[in-house]
C-alpha cells in the first residue's frame, strides 16, 4: 500500500491516503442500512404497517434476511400489503435459505398448513427441524408434534418428547403442559406424578387452563402431591373462569360433594331420652293403705321413697364436626391429563397410539412469527 519511494521521514505516500479516506467515510458515516432497519422497527411498533412494509421491502430486496422474514409476515397477515399467502412464502423461503431460524418456523407452517404452497409434512418438517437445531422453542415443539404422530417423518414417541422437553425447557407454555402430560401418563417419559406436577404448575402459573385442570386432577386424586381438595377447588375455578368446560364439570361436582359432607359434619346429634321415674318408684311413694286397720295397728306413717331420676350430666359435650374432609358421596377417579397441541390440525387426529391416554383437545393452530431483529425489533407474532 506503499509507493517505492516512501519519501522524506517516512512519509505516506498518496497512494496510501487515497485508501484512507475512503475508510474514514465508512467508519464515520452510518450505516444506510442500519438507518432504514430501525425506520423499518419504529414504523412496526407504532403500527404504521404501510410505511414498515416499505422500509423492509427496500432492505429485503437488497438481501436482508431480518426484512425478508418480517415482510413474508406482513404479506401472511395482509397487515400494510395486501394479503397473500404466495407472496409470505416467497419471502419466507429467501430468508430461510440464509439461516434466519423464524421464517424457517413460518415456512414450515405454511408447508405444514397448505398456505402459499402444497400441503407437504415432510417439508414442513424439514424445515421445523433447521428452526428447531437453531433453538426456536415453538419450532421443537412443532417438530415434537410431527415425531408424536409421524407427519412427514417416522412416528417415534421418545423423539417427540425428547423435543417437547428442549421446548419446555426454554418457557414454552404448550410445551409445559405436553410434557406434564407424558410424565402424568407416563407415555414417552417414565411415569413420575411429582415431575408431572412441577411442569404443570409451571404452565398454570402462566394462566394456562390446560394445565390449571390438570393440576387440579392431581390434587383431587392425590397424584404426586397430599390429596388436597381446596387446591383442587383453587385450580379448577382457575380454568373454569377462563371457560375451560371440563374444569367448570369438575368444580360443579367437587363443590357438591363437599357441601354434602359439610352438611353431615354440622348435624346435630339426636339428644337420649330423659328417663321416666318407674311404676315401681311411684307406688314405693304412696302411703300405705290403711283399709286393713282392723287387723294392724298403724302406728307409724311410713316415709316416702325418694323418686330415682336420672341425674343431668353436669357438663354435656356439644357435638363436634369431625375432622376427617374424605368426600364419602362419590368415587373420586382421577380425570385423564388433558393437552392442547398447537401445531395440530383441526381435523381429528387418530386415537391410537401416542395420545391414546391423554384425550387431547385439537382446537388451536400455529400463527407465523415476525422475526425478532437485533435492533430493537418487538415481536409482532401472536403464538
Amino acid at each position: 500500500m506503499y509507493d517505492d519511494d516512501p519519501g522524506p521521514a517516512g512519509e505516506r505516500t498518496p497512494a496510501m491516503k487515497r485508501y484512507l479516506l475512503p475508510l474514514l467515510l465508512i467508519i464515520l458515516l452510518p450505516s444506510p442500512l442500519f438507518a432504514d432497519m430501525n425506520a423499518a422497527n419504529q414504523a412496526l411498533n407504532s403500527g404504521n404497517y404501510t410505511k414498515a412494509a416499505d422500509e423492509f421491502t427496500k432492505l429485503a430486496e437488497q438481501g436482508d434476511a431480518v426484512a425478508q422474514s418480517n415482510l413474508g409476515y406482513l404479506y401472511y397477515t395482509g397487515q400494510g400489503v395486501p394479503q397473500s399467502f404466495t407472496e409470505a412464502v416467497r419471502w419466507y423461503e429467501k430468508a430461510a435459505v440464509q439461516g434466519n431460524r423464524d421464517a424457517q418456523y413460518n415456512l414450515a407452517v405454511a408447508y405444514a398448513f397448505g398456505e402459499g404452497v402444497k400441503q407437504d409434512y415432510a417439508e414442513a418438517a424439514i424445515w421445523y427441524r433447521r428452526a428447531a437445531e437453531q433453538g426456536h422453542p415453538v419450532a421443537q415443539y412443532s417438530l415434537g408434534i410431527s415425531y408424536a404422530y409421524g407427519e412427514g417423518v417416522a412416528q417415534d414417541q421418545n423423539t417427540a418428547a425428547q423435543w417437547f422437553l428442549k421446548s419446555a425447557e426454554q418457557g414454552y407454555e404448550n410445551a409445559e403442559v405436553m410434557v406434564g402430560s407424558l410424565y402424568h401418563t407416563g407415555e414417552g417419559l417414565p411415569k413420575d406424578y411429582s415431575k408431572a406436577i412441577i411442569w404443570y404448575k409451571k404452565a398454570a402459573e402462566l394462566g394456562n387452563a390446560t394445565a390449571q385442570y390438570n393440576l387440579g386432577t392431581m390434587y383431587r386424586a392425590g397424584k404426586g402431591v397430599s390429596r388436597n381438595m381446596d387446591e383442587a377447588v383453587k385450580w379448577f375455578r382457575l380454568a373454569a373462569d377462563q371457560g375451560y368446560e371440563a374444569a367448570q364439570t369438575e368444580l360443579s361436582s367437587l363443590e357438591r360433594a363437599m357441601a354434602s359432607v359439610a352438611r353431615e359434619q354440622v348435624a346435630p346429634a339426636t339428644a337420649p331420652p330423659t328417663k321416666s321415674p318407674s311404676v315401681e318408684t311411684t307406688q314405693a311413694n304412696t302411703v300405705a293403705s290403711t283399709t286393713s286397720a282392723e287387723t294392724q295397728q298403724i302406728t307409724e306413717t311410713p316415709a316416702a321413697t325418694a323418686a330415682e331420676t336420672p341425674a343431668a350430666p353436669a357438663n354435656k359435650e356439644e357435638p363436634v364436626a369431625t375432622t376427617d374432609t374424605t368426600v364419602r358421596t362419590e368415587t373420586v377417579t382421577e380425570a385423564e391429563p388433558q393437552s392442547e397441541p398447537e401445531t395440530a390440525s383441526t381435523e381429528e387426529k387418530s386415537e391410537g397410539g401416542f395420545f391414546s391416554g391423554l384425550k387431547k383437545l385439537f382446537t388451536s393452530e400455529e400463527e407465523p412469527q415476525a422475526t425478532e431483529a437485533d435492533t430493537e425489533t418487538q415481536e409482532t407474532a401472536a403464538e
